[in-house]
């Protein structure tokens, strides 16, 4: 996870573990889960990312390409916009001769509404091209979109032969509330993002900063991280929380790498991935109810079964209730504890 090499199966171990560490220490009576505990982790997380986005930082990390397709191109370190060069706009819309009158009056209003509003104003510090509105529109209905029809699509296609059997199944499955909510986490992330960084609000803005010292920074970044962070929940998950956390704290230490601040560990990796896949095989002989559902219904899977027949009765001596939340993982799961005579 700290080596941008490390490959994908690493990264979900990596994850899996963090959070099995949680559960265990929640289990315990040791940390006590805060609500909303994920859109703090994502908010403070994505908020770090994003400063680190707009200041120096290494272009080849994956997680740039991310952000920059989320909150775009222009509020990257080093970006420079010759605002000189933009391509004239052309503010007649063209039509065809036989297009109805009709669709040449839709067409026209709908061109004219979005010149209006590219040429609406933007404020000189602002990096991007045409107006602050069409900036911070054009982010939050790009992504709302992208998100929508992810989910939707793809519950379609989940379901696709039941809705060619029952036609009528379309616009439940279409219109959707987590279909919406990840549209409104994705709009929501870079709209937000946008109109904090370089747009004028009623009280706290970063672009009022932009107006006061007439200049941009990258200080901006990180109120405007925050407030975009909260749109996390719409759609709050553990595993996305997770890697952004992880994600950041990775860059900040190849950072004080370079730096001199903290030494390189060689090996690292390794030593992490394995001290990653004895926690999660140590919560699935001795605590199993505090695994992810999914990733014991993954070992289920891979092991034939065979992590469910393990005797965990005599292992109940250690404290842990292992027989007992064994039990648990199997009916949350709908798995079932196979006899050790169906492996002979």
């Amino acid at each position: 996870m700290f080596i941008d090499s490390a490959n994908v199966n690493q990264c979900c171990e990596f994850l899996q573990a963090s959070e099995t560490l949680f559960r265990m220490a929640s289990w315990r009576g040791l940390v006590k889960p805060l609500p909303y505990g994920e859109v703090i982790i994502f908010t403070t997380s994505i908020a770090t990312l994003l400063f680190l986005y707009r200041s120096s930082h290494a272009t080849n990390d994956s997680i740039y390409s991310l952000l920059r397709f989320v909150v775009g191109p222009f509020e990257e370190k080093g970006y420079a916009e010759n605002r000189e060069d933009l391509p004239p706009q052309d503010v007649s819309p063209r039509f065809d001769r036989r297009s109805s009158g009709v669709v040449k009056a839709a067409l026209q209003i709908y061109k004219s509404l979005v010149q209006g509003v590219k040429n609406y104003g933007r404020h000189p510090a602002c990096p991007h091209p045409f107006s602050c509105t069409f900036y911070t529109l054009q982010g939050a209905v790009k992504l709302f979109s992208l998100g929508y029809g992810l989910q939707a699509c793809l519950r379609v296609l989940l379901q696709l032969k039941r809705v060619v059997r029952r036609p009528n199944l379309l616009p439940s499955l279409l219109v959707h509330k987590n279909a919406l909510k990840l549209g409104a986490f994705l709009g929501g992330l870079s709209g937000i993002f946008r109109v904090n960084t370089i747009y004028v609000s009623l009280w706290f803005v970063s672009c009022l900063l932009r107006r006061v010292a007439n200049k941009d920074s990258q200080y901006h970044a990180i109120p405007s991280g925050i407030l975009a962070g909260l749109a996390f929940s719409f759609f709050p998950d553990n595993t996305i929380a997770l890697y952004v956390m992880w994600k950041s704290l990775q860059i900040l230490y190849n950072d004080a790498v370079e730096k001199g601040y903290l030494p390189k560990l060689p090996g690292f990796t390794i030593l992490l991935y394995s001290i990653s896949t004895a926690i999660l095989f140590h919560a699935a002989v001795l605590e199993p109810h505090n695994l992810r559902p999914s990733y014991w219904k993954f070992l289920f899977t891979i092991s034939g079964g065979r992590i469910s027949a393990m005797d965990r009765t005599s292992l109940d001596v250690f404290g842990l209730k292992s027989s007992q939340g064994l039990l648990e993982a199997v009916g949350r799961t709908s798995t079932v504890i196979l006899p050790t005579s169906h492996f002979q």
